[in-house]
């Protein structure tokens, strides 16, 4: 498949001209409207403020590590319950019954929010457990993760006890920081449950599990937890990883297939219809193929050597934390090695962010492991595939809660000529990884692989659309692109962080981005707005339904299209009898016309004749004795070529009859022939007419 540019081309859509909007306003948002279908969405009362959580053991500041900002992104413990609403303005221009609101109305209660997570977390835990054919090779993988767990805990607790001087702080990937009092802020006990049964975890103590992922993996366990909840570990995928990046250049995913055995993704056979989740795994390899059949060129995709030099040009700082370099080989042998996976979808330049964040927190290997499972149990594939239907879904379910959310944005920026294709896809076809930053991409990513891609990404687009509300609403066009584009997120800026916070950011938070930013109010403010599984499926058909009446339009329209053109050869048949008959009359015409000439010829004719009667007469009165018998003969011959003649001219006078009668019936039938072109014509005017509107 061939590789596209997709996010730079969805973004340079927008004009590069500069922004010149004003601080970005957050107290006040559109109220949500109720929902279309109240079958499906139910208008929750809001309950009583849960009692306040117990306070986090504060750990001593001198032994912060460089990446504990990665679980708390300001100095302050934010609690889980949101904000209270501002008080609202007096602004006149919000006093009416569309636009009275302030930004609590995007939220839910707490109690009401963590319950819809943990549906969703319960929900997609126990489809990360796969299927029984599954169940072997994600217990090998447990099993490996639990000892890898193991092992870093007591790494930790060791370093934990030794002094302040062995404790080292350098610039590594996360997860690989140094040790300090940040262990003595991790949960080792749940987060430990959570790599030896995720499931069980989510389904016992789901809001305590819930709470801990709001506040951030420990970037020192981020790696490990997201395989343990992603179900991702293999072994032997590792391992068939690890042949496939070795294949020479002239390879292709024909070579790859019995390299990747029982986990491969890709049926090549014709008859076959790919799944947007094929099951990964299966206890029997795909069938080869038949001996003797003949593949066409470029059936298995490119070769390595056309996706290496493909993916270099794409490798680079386009992300804003690129400046973080992971390892190019590493991130160029997991989009590789994907492509040769799944060469239905092949490589295209979105997996390279999605890959980069990934390596940042674990083995390249185990990389392409989890990017595995992304593309397929949390159906990312589908975004990637033809047409890209997946992709168009999440825009639709995206645009069909911003306008529940906020209605007053939705309209504005559809008056504008914003699509949510021009900002949005980017997003969800990068998993917020192209231009947002690290420290914010991170906890996305822990939401991610939780709850799932659906929710998180919606929740995410949602909070950062409703933050900004008001400062979108206010702009125009030409500033709505660069604004959407850089500066969405510019609303969790940190403006006066404090030295904890600073420290808490880490280098991570210190290398050249804007500075530091509010990680745990976003995932805060993401998980209280209400999306619920039956809102996404009520959406999902909507979007079906729109889809197949789309359909069944583009199948009439052809019909219609099949239709005029039977009937174009119709009419072209009878313009050519018209021609034909046109043809006909003329020859008729100038038939009649010799015949008149005729006609008049022998009239002339006559008149002499008579004029010699005439003459005779008189010479008959001047010598009637003398040519009598002389006249007799005379006339005997004249009467009978008068009779003749007259005879001639008889037959002549009734041959002309016959003739107008022919020409009567010949007109006749030029009026009958002119009538139906006429009826053709008209019909065809009105066909046209009808294909017009």
């Amino acid at each position: 498949m061939a590789s596209t540019s997709i996010v730079e081309s969805i973004a340079n859509r927008f004009s590069r001209s500069s922004t010149t909007s004003s601080q970005t306003s957050t107290t006040t948002s559109k109220p949500a409207l109720p929902p279309r279908n109240s079958s499906s969405v139910e208008i929750i009362a809001p309950p009583p403020p849960p009692p306040p959580l117990a306070p986090t053991k504060a750990a001593p500041p001198p032994r912060r590590s460089p990446f504990s900002w990665l679980r708390s992104g300001s100095s302050n413990t934010v609690p889980v319950t949101p904000p209270p609403p501002p008080p609202p303005q007096s602004n006149s221009r919000r006093a009416t019954a569309s636009s009275i609101a302030t930004v609590a109305s995007l939220f839910t209660p707490s109690a009401v929010a963590t319950q819809m997570n943990s549906e969703l977390l319960l929900n997609r835990m126990e489809s990360n457990r796969g299927d029984e054919k599954e169940k072997d090779a994600v217990l090998r993988g447990t099993q490996t993760l639990k000892e890898s767990f193991r092992k870093l805990r007591e790494a930790r607790e060791r370093a934990a006890i030794a002094s302040d001087d062995e404790n080292t702080g350098g610039i590594g990937m996360p997860g690989s920081g140094s040790n300090g009092s940040q262990e003595e802020q991790i949960d080792w006990d749940l987060w430990q449950a959570v790599v030896d049964d995720s499931y069980k975890v989510a389904a016992e103590k789901p809001s305590e599990l819930n709470r801990a992922i709001q506040a951030g993996i420990p970037p020192t366990l981020r790696g490990t937890v997201w395989q343990s909840m992603a179900a991702s570990k293999s072994l032997e995928l590792e391992s068939a990883y690890l042949d496939v990046i070795a294949l020479p250049g002239t390879a292709t995913a024909e070579d790859a297939r019995a390299l990747f055995g029982s986990h491969w993704l890709w049926d090549p056979s014709p008859s076959s219809s790919q799944s947007s989740s094929p099951k990964l795994g299966s206890a029997t390899s795909p069938k080869l193929d038949p001996a003797g059949v003949k593949r066409p060129d470029g059936f298995w995709g490119k070769t390595v050597a056309q996706l290496e030099k493909v993916i270099t040009r794409d490798l680079g700082e386009r992300t804003s934390f690129g400046k973080y370099k992971v390892d190019q080989k590493a991130l160029m042998g997991v989009c590789k090695a994907y492509a040769l996976f799944d060469p239905g979808v092949g490589y295209t330049q979105g997996m390279t962010f999605i890959a980069t964040v990934l390596l940042l927190n674990m083995t390249e290997e185990e990389a392409f492991c989890v990017f595995v499972k992304l593309m397929n149990k949390y159906k990312l594939r589908t975004m990637f595939q033809e047409k890209m239907k997946g992709l168009e879904l999440r825009l639709f379910q995206y645009d069909r809660i911003l306008e529940d959310y906020q209605p007053r944005l939705a309209i504005h920026l559809k008056r504008q000529g914003i699509e949510s294709s021009l900002y949005a896809a980017q997003w969800f076809l990068t998993l917020f990884t192209y231009k947002f930053p690290l420290q914010l991409v991170l906890r996305v990513f822990d939401l991610l692989f939780s709850e799932g891609l659906e929710g998180p990404i919606l929740k995410f687009g949602i909070v950062l659309m409703g933050k900004n509300s008001e400062s979108l609403i206010g702009m125009e066009f030409d500033a709505l692109g660069p604004f959407l584009k850089e500066r969405l997120f510019d609303v969790y800026l940190d403006t006066t962080p404090s030295a904890t916070s600073v420290k808490e950011a880490g280098f991570f938070g210190n290398g050249g981005e804007k500075g530091f930013y509010r990680a745990n109010q976003m995932v805060q403010d993401a998980c209280a707005i209400k999306i619920t599984q039956d809102m996404l499926d009520l959406y999902e058909r909507e979007w079906d339904e729109i889809m197949r009446v789309k359909r069944e339009h583009e199948m009439e329209l052809e019909t219609l299209r099949r239709a005029n053109a039977g009937l174009m050869i119709k009419v072209k048949k009878l313009e050519e009898q018209n021609e034909e008959l046109n043809r006909e009359y003329v020859r008729i015409a100038s038939s009649e016309v010799g015949l008149k000439v005729q006609n008049d010829q022998l009239a002339d004719e006559n008149e002499v004749l008579k004029a010699k009667v005439e003459g005779l007469k008189e010479i008959v009165d001047k010598q009637p004795q003398e040519i009598e018998q002389r006249f007799k003969e005379e006339m005997d011959k004249l009467m009978t070529r008068t009779l003749e003649v007259h005879t001639e001219n008889q037959n002549l006078e009734e041959s002309m009859l016959e003739m107008e009668k022919d020409l009567v019936g010949t007109k006749m039938q030029l009026a009958t022939v002119n009538e139906d072109y006429d009826l053709l014509k008209n019909r065809w005017n009105d066909l046209r007419k009808a294909l017009g509107d």
